[in-house]
């Protein structure tokens, strides 16, 4: 039987491919959170995982989407610094504004955050 060739793209086209994250992968913060780690890819459980990290440290009760994308523009070899760039984002100062922003999320000593109500609809 033949191999099924890929759909034909067009050139210039970016392609995206999801590689599922082993089961093991981040278990405190997958746990934390509730997750199925079936259903992300690695990168987004360590994004995921870093913006549980960003909330914990700045001791906000709750892990917002600002916590998230502060944690995607952190990634090493991450697309969306390139998307960004390429769009015209000055990444910097949108960094600056969401750590102005997340500054001012309520804190509480001590606190094991949980999704915000927003960051749990984008998750789904």
């Amino acid at each position: 039987m033949p191999t099924p060739r890929p759909p034909r793209r067009p050139a210039g086209a970016v392609v995206l491919y999801a590689v599922p994250a082993p089961l093991s992968w981040h278990p405190n913060c997958l746990d934390t959170l509730g997750m199925n780690p079936d259903r992300l890819t690695v990168k987004a459980a360590e994004a995921l995982n870093d913006a549980l990290a960003l909330a914990r440290r700045a001791g906000n009760p709750l892990v917002h989407d600002t916590h998230l994308l502060l944690a995607l523009l952190a990634q090493k070899e991450g697309i969306v610094v390139p998307i960004l760039q390429k769009l015209g984002v000055q990444v910097a100062a949108l960094r600056a504004a969401l750590e102005r922003e997340s500054a001012r999320y309520a804190k509480q000593s001590g606190a094991q955050p949980s999704l915000s109500r927003e960051l749990q609809q984008v998750v789904d």
